[in-house]
């Protein structure tokens, strides 16, 4: 068991493409023969920035510092996924609960007031109510939480490329495990019921 507020937690994985030798032989592993292709990390924080109001696509916050990363990451004018420079950088949410990214909180958009604390709603009505900051507008504080992950992001990124011998460097596959699960046919034992099952 983990001690501490694990929403504050910042992890992050980086894609290294090996070199491989002149020969087409096995793949070498040394500091000098891997370019960066890629990250991904994980940040307990709502991809909410672009409030309820919004009407645009957007990635929110999490697409802004992908954005960023990319562009940090890529020489200009480049492709991501097209070009042969494809660094391709994924910021993606975790243990979410509550943890909104707009710290202003929720207000009435007709009275400025803040809202209902127990129902989320003004007057009775949630689509009145809607939650605001850090910035000005939606626009501004999907750019100052976006750019919060990507300061964040290459500061671990540069922390590793200087001292690379003192991380822990996973090597091998990444995998992943998805199921899809018909709730609907699924039998559960109330606890609280003596046993009663329900479906």
């Amino acid at each position: 068991e983990e001690e501490g507020d694990t929403d504050k937690v910042f992890l992050q994985l980086l894609l290294e493409q090996q070199q491989q030798q002149g020969d087409g032989g096995s793949t070498v592993t040394t500091d000098n023969d891997s370019t960066l292709v890629g990250l991904i990390n994980w940040f307990a924080v709502h991809p909410t920035s672009m409030n309820s109001t919004n009407q645009l696509i957007s990635g929110d916050n999490k697409g802004y510092a992908s954005y960023l990363m990319e562009q940090k990451y890529n020489p200009p004018g480049t492709l991501v996924g097209q070009d042969d420079h494809k660094f391709v950088a994924a910021f993606a949410s975790t243990n979410l609960g509550d943890v909104s990214p707009n710290t202003a909180g929720p207000r009435c958009l007709d009275s400025g007031l803040p809202c209902d604390p127990v129902t989320s709603t003004c007057h009775g009505l949630n689509e009145l109510c809607v939650a605001f900051g850090p910035g000005r507008d939606m626009f501004e504080s999907t750019q100052i939480i976006g750019r919060k992950q990507f300061d964040k992001a290459v500061e671990l990124v540069d922390e590793v490329v200087a001292h690379k011998t003192k991380h822990r460097v996973p090597a091998g596959r990444v995998a992943s495990r998805h199921s899809f699960i018909d709730m609907r046919q699924l039998n559960v034992t109330l606890p609280a019921s003596n046993g009663t099952v329900v479906r």
